[in-house]
């Protein structure tokens, strides 16, 4: 696995471990966290000696003690299948399995990860992070017969706490939720469901009146192509302001040759 920053490059330990198979980035480049088979790692850069610095100390991996709680699901599991997130401020990661109903928060306070809570009955088959890691969206599309669900929490110490309701999918199999986004400050949030509408795909985005989640505009769909199962939405990112959001598409297994190809929205 090659990690670069700029024109320096680092070679850090990849081979046979699986390292990179879910990623994310701070907003500044500079900390970012890496699945791996056991281990979940997390790198900072370092401005002085332009190296990307790992130190198993304050690494949440399945060797240490901070990591108690989930170390039997990150020990005894391959950790490649963990659903990651990073805050923007590259202080507070997000993990999750999708086959257990926790999600772990943890935060960085000085040099050492601290685990800030747990949030129960929540699946975390996708996650994102506002900036400054106090707001968590967690998408479950696996729910109830693929149905789909995504709920927002905000930290609120010591405990995390539901913002307005939780949003689902309407139809059977419509994987509401399959990825999900939040703006910088956490007042927007955008939902996928790639099987919605006939397996075209959705994007909906929402913003919070503090109430209620409400739609700013009616829901974005995949291009139709004719006998093509569009899926718009496989990846869904918001720009920090939340003013436009980015889809991707996975479609196709005839004609159309298959292949993903992507647009943006702006609102």
């Amino acid at each position: 696995m090659t990690l670069t920053f700029g024109n320096r490059t680092t070679i850090t330990q990849g081979i046979g471990f699986r390292k990179g198979h879910n990623t994310d980035i701070s907003d500044d480049g500079k900390t970012i966290i890496v699945s791996g088979m056991g281990q979940i790692h997390i790198y900072t850069y370092n401005q002085s000696t332009k190296l990307w610095v790992h130190d198993i100390n304050t690494d949440i991996t399945g060797n240490n003690t901070i990591n108690s709680n989930i170390i039997s699901h990150i020990g005894n599991n391959n950790a490649t299948t963990a659903t990651i997130a990073i805050s923007g401020d590259g202080n507070t990661v997000a993990i999750g399995f999708g086959t257990i109903d926790k999600v772990w928060l943890y935060r960085r306070y000085s040099s050492w990860w601290q685990l800030l809570n747990t949030i129960i009955n929540e699946f975390g088959t996708s996650l994102s992070l506002s900036h400054d890691g106090n707001r968590v969206a967690i998408g479950d599309y696996d729910v109830t017969q693929k149905i789909g669900a995504v709920a927002v929490y905000n930290y609120n110490l010591p405990s995390w706490n539901l913002v307005n309701q939780k949003l689902s999918g309407v139809n059977l199999e419509s994987r509401y939720g399959h990825s999900i986004s939040l703006s910088s400050n956490g007042k927007r949030l955008a939902v996928s469901a790639i099987a919605e509408d006939n397996n075209r795909g959705t994007i909906t985005v929402f913003e919070d009146n503090n109430t209620i989640w409400s739609v700013l505009q009616a829901a974005i769909k995949g291009e139709l192509i004719t006998g093509q199962p569009i899926h718009l939405g496989y990846i869904v990112k918001l720009n920090g302001l939340g003013t436009k959001v980015f889809g991707s598409m996975n479609y196709g297994s005839s004609n159309p040759q298959p292949g993903t190809y992507e647009m943006v929205h702006e609102y």
